[in-house]
């Protein structure tokens, strides 16, 4: 622990201060800073086995910063978020440049703490400006923005007819999209604007939560509640499904996760057209079954990826085949 406390002195500073001053520059915490009133915390990732436990190792970096710049601690709602990275014996920290929370944020935060507090789940690090409701289980807003990139990329790779026209002529973008496990919305809204996402859930305060996010960006995503076993989409018209499905790491079940999912296969094939791309992201020891309920449908698997977000991630690419 003293020299994860020893980093707060040894490291260089002055340029993750200068950049996160010019991305904040005339808001009150910059005043703040100069005068030491700067509230803040340190948030740890730790990958690997250590002797100490993450929160320890975060409050260690934290007292030397108040030792450093004499800044005050806020473990809740924070000016300023330092992050600390320890992957096996290699450790290194950094400035959260954007993405805290402002005072309509934490508004909305505290109206459904009630709910969070209900759920064996973690609230998301990183809200945007759009993220006013912060469900648990959040997904991580570069997460997202990542899977959108998937879709485009799969999508761009074959040449064929959408099922819509502009000025008799046929366009090849990706213009309709789905999660069918929405959540927050975060995979709708960290989409490109030409992009329409049909967000749904489950949970009525999934649901709240994305109609709200979604008012941030008008005219880019449509809110539903539904059951993913039953979708009340028209048959071949949704260009991608995009989702983070449940996988009962944080929320649900697993058993009654697994009882869903084929059901929500079948639904999906229907209402993807010829061509169209499914990206699933899924927990690392569920691959093998979710592969096994993509192959029973009209799937063709075109790539894999992994992510590591604490425990292991599998992201899955398929294409829908062409119907006879």
């Amino acid at each position: 622990l003293g020299s994860v406390r020893a980093l707060a002195h040894s490291a260089t500073w002055d340029t993750g201060i200068k950049l996160w001053k010019e991305m904040h520059n005339g808001e009150e915490k910059v005043k703040k800073m100069a005068s030491s009133e700067l509230e803040f915390r340190v948030t740890c990732y730790r990958y690997g086995q250590h002797l100490y436990q993450s929160a320890e190792m975060a409050g260690s970096l934290g007292a030397g910063l108040v030792d450093l710049f004499h800044w005050k601690v806020n473990l809740r709602y924070p000016e300023l978020e330092v992050y600390l990275r320890i992957q096996e014996s290699d450790m290194f920290a950094g400035i959260r440049i954007s993405g805290m929370m402002n005072s309509e944020s934490k508004e909305n935060c505290d109206e459904v703490r009630a709910f969070n507090k209900r759920r064996d789940c973690r609230k998301s690090r990183d809200p945007r400006f759009h993220t006013m409701e912060n469900q648990m289980v959040a997904l991580q807003p570069c997460i997202a923005s990542g899977l959108n990139s998937l879709a485009h990329m799969a999508f761009e790779q074959e040449t064929y007819t959408l099922h819509t026209t502009t000025n008799n002529k046929t366009t090849t973008n990706l213009l309709l999209a789905m999660d069918p496990f929405a959540g927050t919305g975060a995979i709708g809204l960290e989409s490109d604007p030409g992009v329409f996402y049909i967000l749904g859930d489950q949970e009525h305060s999934a649901v709240k939560a994305s109609a709200l996010n979604s008012k941030k960006i008008p005219g880019r995503c449509g809110v539903m509640n539904w059951d993913a076993r039953g979708l009340p989409v028209r048959s071949g018209v949704v260009d991608a499904i995009v989702t983070d499905a449940p996988f009962g790491h944080r929320c649900g079940n697993k058993k009654l996760i697994r009882k869903m999912y084929p059901k929500a296969f079948r639904e999906f094939e229907r209402m993807v057209r010829d061509g169209g791309v499914l990206v699933f992201m899924t927990a690392e020891e569920e691959t093998s079954f979710i592969l096994t309920q993509i192959r029973k449908e009209s799937w063709t698997i075109v790539d894999m990826r992994s992510i590591d977000m604490g425990f292991v991630c599998r992201i899955i690419i398929a294409r829908r085949e062409h119907r006879s």
